[in-house]
């Protein structure tokens, strides 16, 4: 795929130089002017053999048969847990290399899975940290993106999910105040409510006391986890068998197989120029 990614790149640059901004028009060697891309594109694979579509599908229905299935979904599986459980980590210790090298592969996830919203917000996120913000802001940006409301190593959040828990106290706050609400008391308990849940915490704390009902209990798994495991090693889920497939899950393929290079260049270029005049 990054073959492919790059040579999309090349052909876009070529593109762009041959576009004549004093006629907006795209200008081509043999004297030919072209007003859209596409009209233009055409004319280069007809008349000049040029080649914009790649084809990704190399594997044929004789090695298709072959493949163990249930082998593919487990490596998937397997894939897919280590990148939650490794971003999950990234989070809890800050660490913004591993939260922003892992966007990339979630970007693709998502790409495969059709999440526009998620695959939009990951590619806005690396684009501020790559492109759009100065060097110094880009650290910043990357290095704060968690938040540690209770101290102690490991144990920091994502900023979204501090936002979405002071969103819920701030509710909470107003909810108590009732009709005696103004624009200005509203202003003050969003301004003042972290700093109040800190000061909460730090007495709790002092006197070694805890709030009730913030804790769960911890609950020992290892029974599942032993029953799990069983039926997977019952089910050869372990072993590499040709042709097996789930019946539910016929054709199962990678996720990362199913990400179209040329579909997702377009959407990578009309976000780039997108962004251009919208971000900022």
């Amino acid at each position: 795929m990054t073959d492919q990614v790059s040579e999309m790149d090349d052909q876009e640059l070529l593109l762009a130089e041959m576009y004549d901004s004093r006629i907006n028009r795209y200008s081509c060697t043999c004297n030919k002017t072209y007003k859209t891309k596409g009209h233009f594109k055409r004319h280069l694979e007809k008349e000049h053999e040029w080649d914009f579509a790649l084809n990704q599908d190399t594997t044929n229905s004789a090695m298709h048969s072959k493949v163990d299935h249930v082998a593919v979904w487990r490596a998937s599986f397997t894939k897919l847990s280590l990148l939650l459980r490794d971003t999950e980590d990234a989070y809890h210790y800050g660490d913004g290399d591993r939260i922003f090298r892992n966007a990339k592969f979630e970007m693709l996830c998502a790409e495969a899975a059709h999440h526009t919203k998620y695959r939009l917000w990951l590619w806005r996120m690396q684009a501020y940290e790559t492109a759009i913000l100065s060097p110094r802001q880009a650290v910043e940006y990357k290095w704060n993106c968690t938040a540690n409301t209770h101290g102690g190593k490991g144990k920091n959040i994502p900023n979204d999910n501090l936002v979405e828990t002071l969103v819920q106290k701030i509710k909470k706050k107003l909810r108590e105040q009732g009709s005696n609400i103004t624009n200005n008391s509203a202003q003050r308990i969003a301004l003042s409510i972290q700093i109040q849940e800190e000061l909460k915490e730090n007495i709790l704390r002092h006197f070694t006391s805890k709030e009730k009902g913030r804790s769960k209990p911890t609950v020992n798994r290892d029974s599942e986890l032993n029953l799990l495991m069983t039926e997977l090693l019952d089910g050869e889920v372990f072993d590499v068998i040709q042709g097996r497939e789930f019946h539910a899950f016929r054709g199962f393929s990678d996720i990362f197989s199913r990400v179209k290079a040329e579909e997702l260049h377009k959407w990578i270029s009309d976000q780039k120029f997108r962004a251009s005049y919208e971000m900022f």
